[in-house]
Formats: structure tokens, sequence, C-alpha cells
């Protein structure tokens, strides 16, 4: 996927409905954080292919040990453990 200033970036995941771009996920080793996912990779998404999240409705970051769920304007502290079973509950992946 090219950038409008001619970067060409390759997301892991990227899930479409009716051609919409609505689902962006990010992975990483597990050896890897989820804030390494969100600052070097979701955030250079954004700057270099703004277009691919135009119709997004959520983000996910995992790394095989963890997951966080959120929005493209939410901040890497208001992302949300993935597969929570009840609210107060840690999340499991």
């Amino acid at each position: 996927m090219s950038g409008p200033n001619g970067h060409r970036r390759r997301p892991d995941i990227v899930g479409f409905v009716d051609g919409l771009p609505l689902m962006f996920v990010e992975l990483k080793r597990p050896d890897k954080s989820l804030r390494r996912a969100y600052d070097d990779n979701f955030k250079d998404y954004m700057d270099t292919i703004p277009h691919l999240f135009q119709f997004n409705a959520f983000v996910v970051l995992g790394n095989g040990i963890e997951a966080k769920v959120g929005s493209i304007s939410a901040k890497y502290e208001h992302f949300s453990d993935w597969k929570r079973l009840a609210e107060g509950e840690k999340g499991v992946v």
C-alpha cells in the first residue's frame, strides 16, 4: 500500500467489510511489547498511509501472549485488554 508521499507499507492484517477497511491488526513477536507495536508501527501507518484509516472501526495490537483493542484516535493507555470474560478480570489471549 502506498501513501500520498510515496512511502510503501504492508500492514500485517486489514479486515475489509464490503470493500471498506474497518479493522487494522498489528502483530509482533512474543518478545516484543505491544507498546512497540503502537509506537513504532501503528503510528507510522497513521502518518504514511492515513487513507487506510478513514473508515476504520477498531485497531488490534497483539504479540501472541497479550492483545489490546482500541480506536484509531485512542492513546495507548486507553486500549483495552482483549478477551476479558468480565469487566474486572485481566485479559486472557
